[in-house]
């Protein structure tokens, strides 16, 4: 008997080789699996990629795709299943995931028990975690028991809206402990070309460097999940969205706009040194939140140098905004 149902809806007919079965659980009826006894907390990496041989590991559920894009479904799952998906694309596209639907998993604070793992990058080279989710422990979105993404006003990473993990290459992993069973999820991916901004078009630059430093910010680990919505909102309103409006009220802007001297005229192409930054923060495979900040402060001085947001010059608001986030903290 097959240990769960997975449904491939990739973009090259090949990969589409998984079967449908009969759902056992789901959030209003979740079953109870075996005797409840021996180790139920599974953490860290998915089993199928620190222990290949397993006996958890099915050959029918490890698997590797190379298609742009395509989807992974989960609808009836079983104890003790252990799964392994990896993504290869080419060099020059990234890649986004998104769960839709229905996400039904056992809740815990850290997600050790039923849980879904996505790592950047391959099982053979450099990988970073970018997410273990499980739940919802309550009304709301999903747990990431990693607390690299949390819930501020109703959004969340991977979930109301894509997150690309920067990366041609993924690992997902799937790991069910022994005793409950859920309805189980849907996750897509999608990809597109790494580099896709014209850096000498303000705007362009601008937008490059606020989703670079969104994607840096989410790999911060944070004490509390509540200090973690503070400066996400932080981020979102007094950073990124501010200083676009900033940039939309110079001298050559439209009418209609309010028009600030501090302002250099968008009419005006970014220059070669601050180009440069924001080409090597594209090509820095281990940059961390306070390179791309010290990018949008580059684009920010040149611009934005002697304008003021509550009585601090912009590029000091962001220079210190980048250190209060990063601390004493490692990514």
């Amino acid at each position: 008997m097959k240990l769960f149902n997975a449904v491939i809806a990739a973009a090259v007919a090949s990969d589409k080789n998984w079967n449908n079965v009969s759902k056992k659980g789901g959030k209003h009826g979740r079953v109870p699996m075996g005797s409840g006894k021996g180790d139920r907390l599974l953490l860290h990496y998915p089993i199928c990629m620190s222990y290949p041989d397993h006996p958890n590991c099915k050959a029918d559920c490890v698997k590797t795709f190379t298609s742009f894009s395509g989807e992974i479904n989960v609808q009836d799952y079983e104890s003790y299943v252990s799964c392994m998906w990896e993504i290869k694309l080419p060099p020059t596209r990234t890649i986004e995931f998104q769960f839709v639907g229905d996400f039904d998993l056992e809740y815990h604070q850290q997600c050790g028990y039923d849980r879904v793992h996505i790592f950047s990058g391959s099982r053979d080279g450099d990988n970073q975690r970018q997410g273990r989710f499980c739940g919802p422990r309550g009304d709301g979105l999903p747990y990431d028991g990693s607390k690299r993404n949390v819930e501020v006003n109703g959004e969340m990473n991977f979930f109301t809206t894509p997150y690309d993990i920067r990366n041609n290459n993924a690992i997902v992993g799937f790991d069910a402990d022994q005793s409950f069973v859920g309805g189980g999820f849907t996750l897509k991916w999608n990809s597109h070309k790494m580099y896709e901004y014209d850096f000498t078009d303000v705007f362009e630059a601008h937008e490059f460097v606020t989703k670079t430093a969104q994607h840096l910010f989410n790999s911060v680990m944070f004490n509390t999940d509540r200090e973690k919505r503070v400066y996400t909102k932080q981020l979102a309103g007094r950073i990124n969205a501010a200083s676009l409006r900033a940039l939309q009220n110079n001298p050559g802007s439209p009418d209609g706009f309010k028009k600030r001297k501090c302002a250099k005229s968008e009419g005006e192409s970014v220059t070669n040194e601050t180009v440069q930054v924001m080409k090597d923060l594209a090509d820095n495979e281990s940059a961390d939140f306070r390179d791309a900040m010290a990018a949008m402060s580059a684009l920010i001085t040149e611009y934005l140098g002697d304008c003021r947001i509550g009585g601090k010059r912009w590029p000091v608001r962001v220079t210190d905004f980048a250190n209060k986030v990063e601390g004493d903290r490692t990514a």
